[in-house]
Order: structure tokens, then C-alpha cells, then sequence
């Protein structure tokens, strides 16, 4: 894959819909970063990001349990791996928090809110998304991969589904951890440590998509990956949150 391939952006884009009151913080801190209270913009980034964290692995690792059926052996899996996740993040964004200057704080709220949406649907209260759009090729090899379980019916072929997957999630992770971390000034200990934390979680996510789709059935997979299909998005659909907490 060169590099002029990974620059092409798909129209669909890969996010999650956020609970309303996460939607409020979002809001408010959008609204007022330029106010010049630090102390209270960071207390609150740090619990936007954290808060999050906990919706997006509620919405693409522990509701497609509830789709299936809830294999014991599956939850304690994905129950372990998002445990594992929130320590690691979680630590990481306590180690940050109070460390930030103004001019990081307010560099990092300016990036996410290039990724903060509403999305309108007919006669249905305007919806907020966290989303990015993704490179072409990850969205076609997850569509092909999909595809390609439904029509043979066999279990060999979950693994196209697993890469597809898991490069979509490291893709997000680069996007939502690792180009955040490189807006700000951090000592040589905090950034090897924030290194650590993400690779840790890239680690363990693939565990977990690894291992949860290799217990499921190829019905049950398929359930799942239209589930998490259905969470993209078409640009069109899409209202950018504004920094005033304007849509």
C-alpha cells in the first residue's frame, strides 16, 4: 500500500454516537475554551476524553455481546480487555492533566473538535457523533470482508474480517491518541510513557476482536460486523460542531 493510497480519504465516516450528557460537557467545552480558565477546561477535557473512552468500548465491544447472546467465556474476554484499556488510558490522561499550558489545552480542543458531529435524521432528535472519516482501502477491504463471510458461510474467512477490523481501530486510535500526544510539549519521561500506553492499547484491542470473533459463530460474526457497518456514516449526513458549540 503506498502512501498516496492511505491519504485517500473514504466519504464514510468511522465514529460512534455520544450519550447526551457527554454531549453537554462537549458543548461546554467547546463553548468555553478561549475563556482562559485552565484549571476548569482541563479538569473537563480530561473528562470529556475519558468519558469518551468509556462510551466507545461500551458501543463497539461490550453492546455486540448483547447482540449474540453473552458467551461467558466471551464477556470475561472483552470485560478483561476493556478493564485493561480504561487502566492504561485512564492513567495516562491523570499524568497529563495539570500539565498542559493554555496554548496545549486550547490545541487539543481545537483537534477534537474537528471530530465532534451532529447527525439530523427524519423525524429524529439530532444525534451527536464523534467520527473521522477513513482511508478508502479500510473501508472497502471491511466491506469486502464482510461480504465475503456472508456469501461462503465459513469460519476461515473471520480472519479478512479481524484485519479489517483491528486496522480500523489502530487507524482511530492514531487519529483520537497518538496525533494528540504530538501537540504537546511533554518531557522525555511522560511522552515514553504515553508511547507505552497506546501501543499497550493497540495490543489489547486486537486481543479482543481477535478472540471474541474467533469464539463466535459465522452467523453470530456477521450480526456483529453489520452492527459496527451501520456506525459509519456518509459525509453528507454529517454537522460539524463548531468551537462555539455551535452546529
Amino acid at each position: 500500500m503506498s502512501g498516496s493510497d492511505l491519504l485517500v480519504l473514504s466519504e464514510d465516516y468511522f465514529g460512534f454516537p455520544i450519550s447526551k450528557a457527554l454531549y453537554h460537557d462537549v458543548e461546554t467545552l467547546l463553548a468555553g475554551f478561549e475563556t482562559g480558565l485552565e484549571d476548569k477546561t482541563n479538569k473537563l477535557l480530561s473528562n470529556v476524553i475519558l468519558s469518551l473512552l468509556d462510551e466507545s468500548m461500551e458501543v463497539f465491544f461490550i453492546k455486540p455481546l448483547s447482540l449474540v447472546g453473552s458467551d461467558p467465556m466471551g464477556e470475561k474476554i472483552v470485560l478483561a480487555g476493556v478493564n485493561s484499556v480504561k487502566k492504561v488510558i485512564g492513567f495516562l490522561v491523570k499524568s497529563l492533566s495539570g500539565r498542559l499550558s493554555a496554548q496545549e489545552l486550547k490545541s487539543l480542543v481545537l483537534y477534537l473538535s474537528e471530530m465532534f458531529y451532529v447527525v439530523q435524521a427524519e423525524g429524529q432528535d439530532p444525534c451527536a457523533y464523534l467520527a473521522t472519516p477513513i482511508p478508502v482501502y479500510m473501508n472497502d477491504e471491511f466491506e469486502v470482508a464482510i461480504q465475503q463471510l456472508a456469501e461462503s458461510k465459513n469460519k476461515e474467512h473471520k480472519a479478512e474480517l479481524i484485519q479489517a477490523f483491528s486496522e480500523i481501530t489502530h487507524y482511530s486510535i492514531a487519529i483520537f491518541f497518538r496525533r494528540p500526544i504530538e501537540l504537546l510539549s511533554l518531557n522525555m519521561v511522560l511522552r515514553k510513557a504515553a508511547k507505552v500506553a497506546i501501543e499497550t492499547t493497540e495490543t489489547a484491542i486486537h486481543k479482543i476482536i481477535k478472540k471474541v470473533f474467533d469464539l463466535m459463530n459465522v452467523e453470530q460474526a456477521l450480526v456483529v460486523a453489520n452492527y459496527i457497518s451501520e456506525l459509519r456514516k456518509p459525509a453528507s449526513s454529517l454537522k460539524r460542531l463548531q468551537p462555539d458549540g455551535e452546529v
